[in-house]
């Protein structure tokens, strides 16, 4: 028998809390993304799901990236840390500075994401923001 991973069971929350199936923005989060944004001074902001391979965003604020991948994204990172992921300069860090994000539009400098966990506990996402200047996060 196949040992359960982190990842089935990320999936599985996921799927049981059937928020993979529509991809569409919860327009519902779309305020309280822009209000965190705004307060904080950033100029993006997004709820990201961590599906198998790709990210979903639910709700997204200040640009239009469509959906990538996990792997290697700032999502996975997000969710590798604890309590919150800050990143003040993208370009100068090893594990993103060849992120197209970062070298292309919208030129991620700053990143600040906190994970996202089902009520199981399982890592679900991140709520992230971003700006294209760095600056230290307080």
């Amino acid at each position: 028998m196949t040992p359960i991973t982190a990842e089935d069971r990320r999936i599985a929350a996921l799927t049981s809390l059937d928020l993979l199936t529509a991809k569409d923005n919860e327009h519902r989060l779309d305020r309280v993304l822009q209000m965190a944004a705004e307060f904080f001074a950033m100029q993006a902001g997004a709820v990201v799901l961590a599906g198998r391979r790709e990210l979903v965003f639910k709700s997204r604020y200040g640009f239009t990236a469509g959906d990538t991948l996990l792997s290697g994204s700032f999502t996975e990172a997000v969710m590798s840390s604890y309590p919150l992921l800050v990143v003040e300069d993208a370009a100068n860090d090893p594990r993103f500075a060849q992120s197209p994000v970062v070298t292309g539009a919208p030129y991620v400098r700053l990143f600040v994401g906190q994970p996202l966990r089902a009520p199981g506990g399982e890592l679900i996402g991140a709520f992230a923001m971003a700006s294209s200047q760095h600056r230290t996060f307080s």
